[in-house]
């Protein structure tokens, strides 16, 4: 009779177990009685991965009992997550096999679920270890007591290992705000940076994106933090007070507990590099006396107003730039329209507000201030951070190959997506002619009201040149049945696509973007012009200088009721791809991408900045 390999269960306290013994499956061992469940973090993850430590960790009671795995079963739902990034169906590759998990109720299944997507990986590895697992019965019974019937996993958060990663570096911990796209690209760039030099990156997340995020892979461990909503993420907190405070109530203890745990397992924290978004986070450094450095992720003539606002030199709502520009701080006078808005709107996002100033609370005590940015492209503004915060450029924070850096050609993807699609634009891509395309993407989190987007689809319709339109899964239903068969005349309509792949490819010769700072630097990088389109936070500000300050495409003005109308979307495509200043805008944005590959080189700005980086936790 055909038997499974792994069987994944539960102690009663949240905590999975694992055995991979062939004769304890009958339902009796050597000894008999019931099949003992050897620990996963202290004994088998030890004997196969070199005495690495993993925890699987939940804050509620998952499972009530014992779930078989089978192992054919679980190579296609790592095939699912791997290759294709398709974690709905490693999840259905899942559900069969959970006849008790899919009769629970529906409010606790898609945790449960989840959290199994994330054994997964490991679980499968493990199959393919131990296919004939006697000798692993042996050893794992050898180490522990006998008749002990369920692991007793230490309650800390810990790095899991089975991601391989790392080697025998210092170690890193790199935290970004959990779950947002735009502050963990940039963060995690870095991470290869420091690997190429010989660190060990971690990458730390929460409960929730860890379960629904295939891992990066190589060279990065990955930890889990909790954020106090293990089952849903932000998405699951009633609002943005809430899941902040929450996030440092319970990030903060985790977070501790996670730097004590690294230590114990002989592995100690060198240096804790983490978003300021999450400021508690240098508290946490500071009592576990670890060294910490923040890494923003907006360019530095944005941090500049929320760093001048959180010192008192700066008072709200924030009407213009005037005050700063006299003070040298930034090379351009922001108008009201320029401002982040948080800070120029104080009273409509209060919350946003304090998030966007807080950033810079108790910056003069950190180790070090790290800023996705290089020095030409805003020399003022770096100089004044520099000054201000003794802020170190290291950016940009893309890939490498689309850096030119031969070094590490194989450095194509960001490799941590959140978000992800099925759908092939590379295609139609070949199809197009060179700088023909209009290439359409707004981001990760802004998001556009019907109308809004009626009046964009149309304006590209009507600019008479083939697009590539990414429209969110959660955004498409906005979309009208005429819309959507008008832009099948000229254009392709997908929920996702791989941007910078899409931008290095010689048919786009306009970005239509919302400017935020990664999508800003990544057209950059390939030398695309732009138009911009902004929403909220750093993006107007960035949108101006895109216009005013590097000439490199244009910002399209909205009409009396603030949106963006058909026509001036028009007017922008066709004054960037085929007006007088064409050639200008596309000279300049190449100017800009032979400045960015040079400071990420060899011996480049940014690269001696990450250099010294390294020398000052490398040492003992």
């Amino acid at each position: 009779m055909y038997k499974p390999d792994v069987v994944l269960g539960s102690d009663g306290g949240g905590y999975y177990g694992v055995a991979l013994v062939d004769d304890l499956l009958e339902g009796s061992d050597a000894h008999g009685g019931a099949p003992e469940v050897v620990d996963l973090g202290s004994v088998l993850l030890g004997l196969l991965l070199g005495g690495a430590e993993a925890l699987l960790r939940g804050d509620e009671l998952l499972l009530h009992e014992e779930v078989v795995l089978d192992p054919l079963e679980l190579e296609e739902a790592e095939a699912a997550l791997g290759e294709r990034r398709d974690v709905g169906e490693a999840r259905r590759r899942l559900g069969p096999l959970l006849p008790a998990l899919l009769a629970a109720d529906a409010g606790r299944r898609g945790r449960r679920l989840e959290l199994l997507v994330l054994l997964v990986a490991v679980a499968a590895r493990l199959v393919a270890v131990a296919r004939g697992a006697a000798l692993l019965a042996h050893a794992a019974r050898r180490a522990l007591p006998h008749g002990r019937r369920r692991g007793n996993m230490e309650s800390t958060p810990t790095a899991d290992a089975s991601s391989s990663g790392g080697g025998g570096g210092a170690n890193v911990l790199l935290l970004p705000f959990p779950g947002a796209q735009g502050h963990t690209n940039p963060m995690l760039q870095f991470g290869r940076r420091l690997a190429y030099h010989g660190l060990c990156p971690t990458l730390v997340s929460n409960h929730y994106v860890l379960s629904t995020t295939p891992p990066p892979g190589d060279p990065f461990r990955v930890a889990a933090i909790s954020d106090g909503f293990d089952s849903g993420g932000s998405a699951s907190s009633p609002n943005i007070t809430q899941y902040m405070s929450r996030l440092e109530a319970v990030g903060s203890e985790t977070l501790r507990e996670l730097l004590l745990s690294e230590a114990r397992a002989g592995r100690p924290v060198r240096v804790l590099v983490y978003d300021p978004l999450l400021a508690w986070a240098l508290r946490v450094a500071r009592a576990a006396g670890v060294p910490a450095a923040a890494f923003f992720s907006q360019p530095c003539a944005v941090n500049i107003v929320y760093g001048e606002l959180c010192a008192g030199r700066l008072a709200l709502p924030v009407a213009d730039g005037r005050a700063l520009l006299a003070r040298g701080a930034l090379s351009v006078e922001l108008e009201p329209e320029d401002v982040p808005p948080f800070v120029a709107l104080p009273e409509l996002h209060p919350e946003f507000c304090n998030m966007s100033i807080g950033q810079f609370e108790g910056l003069e005590d950190v180790d070090d201030v790290l800023v996705n940015s290089f020095d030409d492209i805003e020399p003022k503004e770096v100089e004044y951070m520099e000054s201000t915060w003794r802020a170190k450029m290291i950016g940009p924070a893309v890939p490498s190959f689309y850096l030119d850096d031969h070094r590490s050609p194989s450095d194509k993807f960001y490799g941590f997506n959140y978000l992800s699609g099925g759908e092939s634009c590379m295609d139609w891509l070949e199809k197009q002619s060179a700088n023909s395309v209009v290439f359409v993407s707004y981001g990760t989190f802004s998001e556009y009201e019907a109308p809004r987007l009626e009046e964009l689809g149309n304006g590209l319709c009507n600019s008479g040149k083939p697009f590539l339109w990414v429209v969110r899964s959660s955004e498409a239903h906005k979309l009208s049945e005429k819309l959507k068969a008008k832009c099948e005349e000229k254009g392709l309509i997908v929920s996702w696509c791989p941007q910078l792949e899409v931008l290095a490819h010689k048919s786009i010769g306009c970005f239509v973007t919302h400017c935020g700072w990664n999508s800003t630097l990544e057209a950059v990088a390939c030398g695309v012009p732009l138009v911009g389109i902004p929403h909220w936070a750093d993006q107007p500000t960035i949108a101006k200088y895109v216009q005013s300050v590097w000439c490199m495409g244009v910002r399209a003005q909205p009409g009396e009721n603030g949106w963006i109308k058909r026509d001036e979307v028009n007017r922008c495509i066709n004054e960037v791809m085929d007006g007088k200043k064409k050639d200008e805008y596309k000279r300049n944005v190449v100017n800009w991408m032979q400045k960015a590959k040079k400071a990420m080189q060899e011996g480049g700005s940014s690269d001696k900045n990450i250099a010294r980086f390294v020398a000052k936790y490398s040492s003992t």
